[in-house]
């Protein structure tokens, strides 16, 4: 069955090509914007459907949409991807202050049937203060203006400061594994991973 990954994340291939999969790539166009909700689960999986809605009517033949979507949730903040790099050293900076809580939002679609699966997951981190200088070679060097909530907890200097995480880290990366296999054996395809 042809699987194609809605998304033009980086972060989200990388776990598509670590999981060994052969699958298209197909870019949703919505204004995720004018998607609010106050509940960061629901919010999330509201723009993961939202992404497959926009692009059922595209897939040709048997397929399974992957969507998703993540956002970081920070003493009671729902922070989504930085609107500017002040923002983005802001969030970086507050991180020693309060955990944050990566959530992400996971739909598998069937075209044509129209079944959907979901799934949320969350991944917690603790950080130390990360200071101002930190923050900003942090800037320099990372793709955080692309993380929801800038968090790249892969960076470095991300790690460095890091003190404690909960939950596994692929959820960081915006397509936790175990969760997408799950939901693509819930659809019948089972992969040996």
């Amino acid at each position: 069955m042809k699987l194609i990954l809605g998304s033009s994340s980086k972060f989200r291939r990388a776990v598509m090509d670590e999981l060994g999969f052969e699958y298209e790539v197909m870019a949703p166009e919505i204004d995720e914007k004018a998607i609010r909700i106050d509940d960061p689960d629901a919010l999330v999986l509201a723009i993961a459907y939202a992404k497959a809605d926009a692009l059922v009517g595209a897939v040709e033949g048997e397929a399974l949409i992957i969507t998703s979507d993540q956002v970081v949730v920070w003493n009671g903040e729902i922070r989504e991807k930085p609107q500017d790099r002040e923002e983005a050293k802001r969030f970086i900076m507050s991180y020693g202050e309060h955990p944050a809580v990566i959530i992400n939002g996971l739909v598998v679609t069937h075209v044509p049937s129209g079944r959907r699966v979901e799934s949320v997951s969350a991944m917690h981190t603790w950080y130390m203060p990360i200071p101002d200088l930190a923050a900003e070679e942090i800037l320099d060097t990372s793709d955080v203006m692309f993380c929801a909530g800038g968090l790249q907890t892969e960076h470095p200097l991300f790690r460095h400061f890091m003190i404690h995480t909960d939950g596994s880290d692929d959820c960081a990366m915006g397509l936790p594994k175990g969760e997408l296999l799950k939901l693509l054996a819930e659809h019948g395809l089972t992969v040996n991973k």
